[in-house]
């Protein structure tokens, strides 16, 4: 017999450490070696968020290599630092209050530190499409790593804004957990 799928909460658990540290690609590649849909979910709405939140993250990365951000973050180890900047080989770099600076993983940064980033960074986005994907991106890494609340209101938000969201969004939704 065919060995069943993990319960949907394990599944779950598990996306969200790799996605805590980053390990987009370790989260899709262990959800395409589940045995079949999680009870209560679908792979392929799973595998859709997982992705959504790797190019979030991705974006945020293109936008530092534009220009630094600066504004307080704190990081998960309670230091709240002023900049943020990337090198041109993806090596972090934050700045704290007092100007020290230390190099940086993507781990360092709790879910809220680069949502707050994101939301000052598409203040600038290249057009109204560019703009909305943005968006999507930030709401599939929040419910995937952050705070699902938050996540499910902004895409109540932006479903009521584009009809193109809601109509994409309403598809994903059926296959992910309640």
């Amino acid at each position: 017999a065919e060995p069943a799928p993990p319960p949907e909460a394990e599944v779950l658990t598990r996306l969200a450490e790799f996605a805590n540290e980053s390990r987009f690609t370790e989260a899709a590649a262990y959800l395409e070696t589940l045995p079949g849909d999680p009870p209560g979910a679908s792979r392929g709405a799973l595998l859709a968020i997982v992705k959504s939140a790797a190019a979030f993250v991705s974006d945020i990365a293109t936008d530092l290599s534009k220009a630094p951000f600066t504004g307080e973050l704190q990081l998960k180890d309670g230091e709240v630092v002023t900049t943020v900047s990337i090198a041109s080989d993806g090596a972090l770099t934050t700045t704290s209050a007092n100007g020290e600076g230390r190099s940086r993983a993507w781990s360092d940064f709790p879910p809220d530190a680069l949502i707050a980033m994101h939301r000052v960074l598409v203040r600038n986005p290249g057009g109204e499409t560019e703009r909305l994907q943005r968006h999507e991106r930030a709401i599939a890494f929040d419910w995937l790593v952050g705070n699902r609340e938050r996540a499910l209101g902004a895409a109540a938000k932006l479903s009521g804004s584009s009809p193109d969201f809601k109509q994409r969004w309403e598809s994903l939704a059926e296959g992910l957990p309640d």
